[in-house]
């Protein structure tokens, strides 16, 4: 796991250099997607993280707050209100933090760079869902 690397903008906080946290763990990026869309509590995230995986990964309560626990004490989440209406106690909302926003987006880039290499390669057959090279930018 990597150490996180502190730059020090002139007059500002220590700010976390999001390159420093990547790559993310497999749950780690699944939590920060779901998260990305909307506000939620640990139930919704796991049900859009089956959903995002087309029912491939069903998470345990265990694994799933055991992940967010690291990205809270990451500040890549945080803690959120509940929305108006929802009386349920028992639920904790959760945000991404703008931190957790540039990791996420570090982590997607670091992601397209290795399937730009494998598309290069040969090694996206026409079935495995992705276009073809050229296609993608034609489509874009």
């Amino acid at each position: 796991m990597s150490t996180k690397k502190l730059t020090e903008p002139a007059d500002a906080e220590p700010e976390i250099d999001p390159e420093s946290l990547v790559p993310l763990p497999r749950l780690a990026f699944q939590v920060l997607l779901a998260l990305a869309k909307s506000d939620s509590h640990g139930y919704a995230i796991a049900k859009e993280v089956e959903r995002n995986t087309d029912g491939r990964t069903k998470l345990s309560t265990g694994s799933l707050y055991l992940s967010m626990e690291k990205l809270h004490a990451q500040a890549l989440i945080e803690e959120s209100g509940r929305p108006a209406g929802n009386d349920d106690a028992r639920r904790r909302y959760f945000r991404i933090t703008p931190l957790g926003r540039r990791v996420a987006r570090a982590e997607t880039e670091r992601l397209l760079h290795l399937v730009n290499l494998a598309r290069e390669r040969d090694l996206l057959s026409d079935g495995a869902g992705f276009p073809a090279s050229g296609e993608a930018e034609a489509q874009g």
